[in-house]
């Protein structure tokens, strides 16, 4: 078991082409660029654009299967009515766990640390959403956090799609996974 994980590890970390050698922690830690996509009641479809940096409470050895961590995750939401466009930024605490077997990331939403007013009677939720890590098949040296978002019994909400990137050239707005 204990070399499993270890492979696991070695695996991810041989795997970036980078000149210096990062650690697991390193590569979870981001920064992530991504999106969130969910089938809200009356609205359809809502994306937002995300950024999430993580820090790790310990560092991920294999020694266990769970790993702590916290961080913030930045929220943008592109709101058009007929007024026009504008665009709506919110900054989330995050906590959660990584499990290390599962190669996901359990991640809750805290509490807002700042968040724009929205029109039209709109409000900020805050989310719970799980995300499996994998390497970018299509971009070397660069990894993909792939899930959805999940309701107040840990199940995932149908049509949820979360996306995270390692590729800060990555935009939201004009590509797809």
């Amino acid at each position: 078991m204990i070399r499993s994980l270890f492979s696991l590890i070695l695996g991810l970390v041989f795997t970036l082409n980078f000149a210096q050698e990062k650690t697991l922690n390193d590569i979870l830690a981001g920064p992530w660029k991504g999106f969130s996509s969910e089938q809200i009641r009356n609205m359809g479809e809502v994306n937002t654009g995300v950024y999430m940096k993580l820090v790790f409470n310990e560092k991920i050895d294999g020694s266990k299967t769970e790993y702590p961590f916290y961080g913030t995750n930045q929220v943008e939401f592109i709101y058009t009515n007929n007024f026009g466009t504008k665009t709506y930024f919110a900054t989330v605490n995050v906590s959660g766990v990584f499990n290390l077997k599962d190669k996901t990331l359990y991640v809750n939403d805290d509490s807002f640390a700042s968040y724009d007013t929205l029109l039209d009677g709109m409000n900020w939720e805050l989310w719970k959403f799980k995300v499996t890590v994998y390497r970018d098949q299509d971009h070397a040296g660069f990894f993909l956090l792939k899930g959805v978002t999940l309701d107040n019994q840990g199940y995932a909400k149908s049509g949820s799609k979360v996306y995270y990137t390692t590729d800060m050239n990555y935009n939201p707005w004009k590509q797809k996974y």
